[in-house]
């Protein structure tokens, strides 16, 4: 009897140790034995799913929130390319009105002998203004700095370009 009772203690004590040796919840759809699969059905599982199903809708929201920022920020993108493209077009438009007023100032200074001072200062503000038309430009199409800096400096160019070409109106006559 002695040596029937042995196997069966021995197999009983290695059933239970490794009943108390698995930790955290059991997937019941895994052959893992009888006891584990009785621990496992205590509520341990389905708590380990609603966790995960509650985390899933968590990161699904998360996602929907970062379409619809990125949406935003496409929309912006493209708003400021456009107001960064127009800009540019504005840029280069004063740069080749600026062109033409150094055209002219040229050849009113090989015409005209008088006022040679005033008119050569003409000539190095229209050669600053124009540098500086240019650089505006680089830093638009770059991006270099924000749209509204971009617009207030165009818009100082712009007025000083008018103020020049006040100053060669009243030189030429």
């Amino acid at each position: 009897m002695n040596r029937l009772l042995q196997p069966i203690a021995v197999w009983a004590v290695a059933v239970g140790l490794t009943t108390c040796a698995t930790t955290g919840p059991i997937d019941p759809s895994e052959d893992r034995g009888f006891f584990e699969t009785l621990r496992g059905t205590s509520g341990g599982y389905q708590k380990t799913i609603d966790d995960k199903k509650g985390r899933l809708a968590e990161e699904e929201e998360r996602g929907r929130e970062l379409k619809s920022k990125q949406g935003d920020l496409g929309q912006e993108l493209d708003r400021t390319s456009a107001a960064l493209a127009a800009m540019r077009k504005d840029i280069r438009n004063l740069d080749q009105q600026i062109a033409k007023l150094q055209s002219r100032t040229e050849s009113l200074s090989k015409r005209s002998s008088g006022s040679q001072a005033e008119l050569t200062n003409l000539q190095t503000r229209l050669a600053q203004t124009r540098a500086r038309s240019r650089r505006l430009d680089t830093d638009a199409s770059i991006s270099a700095k924000s749209e509204s800096a971009l617009a207030k400096e165009l818009e100082a160019l712009q007025a000083q370009a008018q103020e020049l070409e006040a100053l060669f109106d009243t030189l030429s006559n």
